[in-house]
């Protein structure tokens, strides 16, 4: 199989973020972002994965949303039926009553993503409450009143008001399910927006972005339209995507428990739970063994034998050594190389995935900054992974382009490789160019450290 078929033919268009004011990037082959701090490099990553990500997760996105909608109702049924429980003096534990804790927040390292929310649980739990009051004659507390007049938004009475007003709950508690089943088949826009709005912790997202797959746009948005309802189409040709913006990853205690998803490094998350899955047999394979021979060693998973927190642990295993050595004391370039080599392991990286790689340069020497711009060139040619990369450094570019054009992967015509630069249009404002190949814009602003260095003797 050739390259040219392995194209994914992406493009993602983005106008009037952060500092970018403008930006049409194609994620072919290998697709590199270059320009100084501050010009958008990592913005338009983090959009890219954060946009492809919630596309092709939409279902738990709308399970999100759900539990969302449901969590002050969960909270309100939970709370009341243990009230009546200890009032009765007879606690019972329905089945029911762990989901409910759950969608209630009232466990908080059960992850989103691990509760599937069900009205049958939630009319089971409301039907139990509402017997108490009426097979009884029991009356509300104070506190059941307040709390109820609180969820429906308006007064509620202590008399037979009371309970219709919690039977209305069973109607009330349909239509959020309703709604939301209405969301998921419509696969609106908005949803994703609302995410994005989130994870960026901003009031305004882009003033337009977009994302195409060939000529079929798969979502778009642009702030000065009503609504933004379009349809979110299916990605046919991207189906796994993973960030890294930091080797120190790896130090990060992994619990088996993803952090809430209120979290803003999602990603981290995302990523961990890939590297840390132990349900997929370990791969070797030349490239594999190509980072075992650059680094002295390779990552391994292996059990802990006292357990604390989490059932596994991620060691580095030095070449021809019996011993092992905690990723908390491995050097960060190499953790830089772990990663890639742990992806391999567990047969993530092939020709639909996105692998999106913030600066990875950053905690290399220049011999392994070369290793490492090969290394990506050589996985892309014979497993068809697709690369995005945010680089400002020389070495990695160079090697980009002289290993690339070897490899006949710079052709004008059809490149494989692509280079964009950032440059300022006005003050903290830019917009990316795509360079057609040419590196030597790139190094026009980068090789101006000795001119620098004459500025300061």
């Amino acid at each position: 199989m050739t390259n040219s078929k392995k194209h994914s033919n992406i493009q993602l268009k983005v106008k009037d973020f952060y500092a970018v004011e403008k930006a049409k990037i194609d994620i072919d082959a290998v697709t590199l972002l270059s320009g100084i701090n501050g010009s958008g490099k990592s913005t338009l990553s983090r959009l890219l994965f954060h946009v492809i990500h919630n596309v092709n997760n939409y279902d738990e996105l709308t399970n999100k949303q759900l539990i969302i909608s449901l969590s002050s109702i969960a909270r309100y049924l939970y709370d009341l039926y243990r009230s009546i429980t200890i009032r009765k003096n007879a606690y019972e534990e329905l089945p029911q009553m762990k989901i409910i804790a759950s969608i209630a927040g009232y466990f908080p390292y059960v992850h989103i993503d691990d509760i599937v929310p069900s009205e049958d649980d939630f009319h089971v739990l409301l039907h139990e409450c509402v017997k108490f009051y009426k097979d009884n004659h029991n009356k509300p507390s104070e506190s059941d009143i307040n709390q109820l007049s609180k969820l429906l938004g308006k007064e509620v009475n202590a008399d037979d008001s009371f309970i219709s007003n919690l039977e209305s709950l069973k109607d009330y508690i349909s239509s959020i399910f309703e709604e939301n089943s209405s969301i998921y088949k419509q696969r609106s826009a908005e949803l994703i927006i609302n995410e994005l709005t989130e994870i960026f912790d901003s009031e305004e997202m882009p003033g337009k972005f977009s994302l195409k797959e060939w000529d079929d746009k798969i979502i778009s948005y642009d702030n000065e339209e009503e609504g933004n309802r379009n349809n979110v189409k299916v990605l046919r040709t991207i189906k796994n995507v993973a960030y890294i913006d930091t080797p120190y990853l790896l130090n990060m205690q992994y619990q088996g428990n993803r952090r809430r998803f209120y979290t803003p490094q999602h990603h981290w998350d995302l990523l961990l739970n890939l590297l840390y899955d132990s349900t997929v047999q370990d791969e070797t394979s030349i490239f594999t063994e190509q980072i075992s021979n650059v680094i002295g060693g390779h990552i391994e998973l292996r059990k802990k034998p006292n357990i604390y927190f989490g059932k596994e642990q991620m060691l580095f295993i030095p070449n021809g050594e019996s011993g092992s050595v905690q990723m908390k004391g491995v050097a960060t370039g190499i953790k830089s190389f772990l990663i890639i080599q742990r992806l391999l392991q567990i047969g993530l990286l092939n020709d639909s995935t996105l692998l999106i790689i913030d600066e990875p340069e950053a905690h290399l020497h220049p011999q392994w900054t070369v290793e490492y711009a090969k290394l990506i060139v050589d996985i892309n040619k014979a497993l068809g992974v697709k690369f995005l990369i945010a680089s400002h450094s020389t070495d990695f570019i160079e090697t980009l382009s002289a290993y690339g054009d070897k490899n006949d992967m710079l052709d004008s015509t059809n490149p494989l490789i692509r280079f964009y630069l950032a440059k300022e249009t006005s003050a903290n404002r830019f917009h990316f160019n795509d360079c057609h190949g040419d590196i030597e814009p790139i190094f026009n602003v980068f090789n101006k450290s000795y001119d620098k260095i004459n500025q300061f003797i």
